[in-house]
């Protein structure tokens, strides 16, 4: 190559350097392949060939361009699968009969909006009417609705908000008698033209007889509220698809009779309603339980944190029931006036313990045992997602809980 342009010059192929990425199978002796997986290789010699103390220094970073343990990208938190908990409470108590007399139904107006289908060349005003028409026929005349406010206002679900919409539709100026020109879930998709037609339903489910309250943001709070102060006087039944609503009415509910109705979605293969006496629920899950359940729900993800990799949430459930160091940490999250440090120390410390780790195990040094362990046993090489977030990553996911 000697006076040859090297900005320009190629080595023949035998010359190239051979990469351990290009190799998958090495051969031994003359007949004999064994294949490999060149990053477990390189792993396992990592652990083999580096001084302790400086390896588990290298485990508290994220080894990753973002916290791969809570986040599906550098500005997306993984999605929380929030079902899940609320079927380890179903299977917990019994379920219920339909309750007879009479009933007072709190409806989850962001529930109810989705539930219709909307044919486009409809007016508005037949549209609206299809919605008073429907709550009259399922659930009568004593009916409470609660409504969610959208303003153009950052909020903690914001992410949640734009994983399900995908794209934001266009705003529309539209009157009651307009004819719907777009498809349902390109209108709902814009806050403007949400807010405005939930204004117009209102205004029409009140002319009919219902009541009806707007919340300012997000009306979860504000729909399980409405149901615990108005089972004090009726036998209540809160409908609704939201696994946080029935995580509200266990931790907030007081007395009387109060039921959650779980309606089936309509992408479910199911049709038929389950009911949930919420007090015999809060006997039967003990005072344990229910006093720590908004963190129990929120630390594995819900609509403003992000799920754990590779933890279940009914982790968090059993943890709560069997474990008093974990109700310890559960305490401080519900402590009005907790430091900054009180619930960086706590998150910690539960999260190590819903990654199976001991008492005493930092997050970081957890995840080296993790690594030495599974690099050990298995067959393919180890991503940094699945071993337990770094201490730093959950000093922000503390944060937020606690939020």
């Amino acid at each position: 190559m000697v006076g040859k342009n090297v900005m320009t010059y190629t080595f023949k192929r035998k010359a190239h350097a051979v990469t351990m990425d290009s190799k998958s199978a090495v051969k031994i002796g003359k007949e004999e392949v064994v294949s490999i997986d060149p990053q477990l290789l390189f792993q396992r010699l990592v652990i083999a060939g580096t001084q302790a103390d400086k390896l588990a220094e290298a485990f508290g970073y994220e080894l990753c361009g973002y916290p791969p343990a809570l986040f599906e990208s550098k500005t997306v938190l993984l999605s929380a699968n929030k079902p899940q908990i609320a079927k380890s409470i179903w299977n917990a108590v019994p379920h219920d009969d339909s309750p007879e007399g009479d009933i007072l139904y709190v409806l989850d107006g962001g529930a109810l909006l989705h539930r219709l289908p909307w044919q486009t060349g409809k007016t508005y005003t037949s549209i609206l009417d299809s919605y008073c028409s429907y709550v009259s026929r399922h659930y009568g005349p004593s009916v409470i609705i609660v409504f969610d406010g959208y303003t153009n206002q950052p909020s903690t679900k914001d992410g949640t908000h734009t994983r399900r919409n995908k794209t934001v539709g266009r705003n529309v100026s539209f009157t009651s008698a307009m004819p719907l020109k777009m498809k349902k879930q390109e209108f709902l998709s814009n806050n403007d033209n949400k807010q405005r037609f939930i204004n117009m339903l209102s205004e029409c489910l009140e002319r009919t007889g219902f009541q009806v309250h707007n919340a300012d943001g997000d009306a979860d709070v504000l729909i399980a509220q409405t149901a615990v102060m108005a089972a004090k006087k009726h036998r209540t039944v809160l409908v609704g698809d939201d696994t946080d609503l029935l995580i509200l009415l266990l931790h907030l509910y007081q007395c009387g009779e109060l039921y959650f109705m779980s309606e089936p979605r309509k992408s479910s293969s199911s049709s038929s309603h389950k009911y949930l006496n919420i007090g015999r629920a809060c006997g039967i899950l003990a005072q344990d339980v229910t006093s720590n359940i908004l963190f129990t729900h929120a630390i594995l993800g819900c609509d403003t944190t992000s799920r754990v990799f590779g933890v279940g949430k009914s982790v968090s459930l059993r943890l709560v029931q069997e474990s008093p160091i974990f109700r310890e940490q559960a305490s401080v999250f519900r402590k009005v006036s907790a430091t900054k440090d009180e619930i960086i120390a706590a998150g910690e410390k539960a999260m190590g313990l819903l990654c199976k780790g001991g008492v005493t195990d930092s997050l970081n040094e957890l995840r080296l045992k993790r690594f030495h362990a599974q690099v050990t046993d298995n067959k393919t090489a180890i991503h940094p997602r699945n071993l337990p977030p770094t201490s730093s990553s959950t000093k922000f996911h503390s944060l937020r809980v606690y939020h």
